[in-house]
């Protein structure tokens, strides 16, 4: 039977560390996918928008649908706007959870290194155990013989 690992806490608080941190990155990944899908709807938004005022300039002229539309495109510019500094801040927070992520992987992988070391160093020490207990049988059972033959 293996003795128990002294830094078996340690390891399993580190796991559970990493499986908290990967939640947390599919997390920010899912909302930076929402933000973005949300930019793109918001670009196409605003390309329709852009056509209908081209159209609304063309032949006869309505000042007030023309001017409704232009104050349209500038509010949905805004809007685009603060949608990509929200993409861009997700994208940061995404990117340090990943880089946290991957220290908190590269702890955990230490750990797990120490353990599977202080495992063959156990197997190790009892196969040097089992050695000298069959050379004691070996010399026991010699000896037996020998005194017998005298």
């Amino acid at each position: 039977m293996l003795p128990k690992f002294s830094l078996q806490s340690v390891l399993d608080y580190r796991s559970s560390v990493v499986e908290a941190l990967e939640i947390e990155l599919g997390r920010l990944m899912a909302e930076l996918l929402n933000a973005k899908n949300r930019l793109a709807a918001l670009k196409e938004e605003q390309t329709n928008l852009i056509q209908n005022l081209r159209e609304a300039m063309q032949g006869e002229l309505d000042l007030v649908k023309i001017s409704h539309l232009r104050s349209n495109v500038e509010m949905l510019a805004e809007v685009i706007e603060n949608q990509e500094q929200e993409v861009r801040r997700l994208e940061i927070l995404t990117e340090a959870k990943r880089q946290e992520l991957v220290k908190a992987r590269q702890d955990e992988e230490v750990l797990e290194t120490l353990k599977e070391k202080a495992i063959e160093a156990f197997q190790q020490e009892m196969k040097i155990k089992e050695s000298r207990f069959q050379d004691d049988i070996y010399i026991a059972n010699y000896y037996q013989k020998t005194q017998k033959g005298k």
